[in-house]
């Protein structure tokens, strides 16, 4: 019973001390990967294999296919752009089509600041600014550990964003610098 009370005294003493200090903010990218500029894509047409091809897709978003023509996947996920292009091809090209669409890479996010490489890096699923970070080979001695932002891809400017926050792609993680 006592041990059953320390431990519960100390969890409660380990939760509130991080009370004391301001919380950092902890931003998440949703689960649905929504396609945008500068990602590539290749897309497979089951038993239609002159159909397959491969896209990077460009600013204006649009990708043209055989038989279909100019498909706009900009905010469009994978499964969205599989459904267009078999609705596309259904009955007057391919009996009954199977598309499927996949990332061959995806767009780009960005570190700078108080990092010692910072540059553009190609985004990965689950990517934080703590791998944003080690990416771009971690931190300088001037670094301002607890004063990093995010500017997400929507020109949204996030301060003091924790260490887990979720980087998504087109998003820049700036590290600010240290006054000593």
């Amino acid at each position: 019973m006592k041990r059953t009370l320390f431990c519960l005294m100390a969890f409660l003493l380990l939760l509130t001390a991080g009370c004391a200090q301001q919380a950092a903010i902890t931003l998440t990218v949703p689960t649905t990967y929504a396609l945008g500029a500068g990602d590539a894509i290749k897309v497979n047409v089951y038993g239609a294999e002159g159909l397959n091809q491969s896209f990077n897709i460009p600013l204006s978003g649009d990708i043209n296919l055989p038989y279909i023509g100019n498909i706009n996947v900009i905010g469009k996920t994978l499964l969205q752009v599989e459904k267009i292009i078999n609705q596309g091809l259904k009955g007057k090209y391919v009996l009954n089509p199977m598309a499927s669409v996949d990332i061959a890479h995806y767009r780009s996010f960005f570190v700078f600041g108080q990092v010692q490489t910072p540059n553009h890096y190609q985004y990965m699923p689950n990517m934080t600014v703590e791998k944003a970070i080690a990416l771009a080979g971690g931190f300088t001695d001037r670094a301002n550990r607890d004063d990093i932002s995010v500017r997400l891809a929507n020109n949204t400017l996030i301060h003091h964003v924790s260490m887990t926050s979720a980087v998504g792609p087109g998003d820049t993680v700036i590290i600010a610098q240290s006054f000593f």
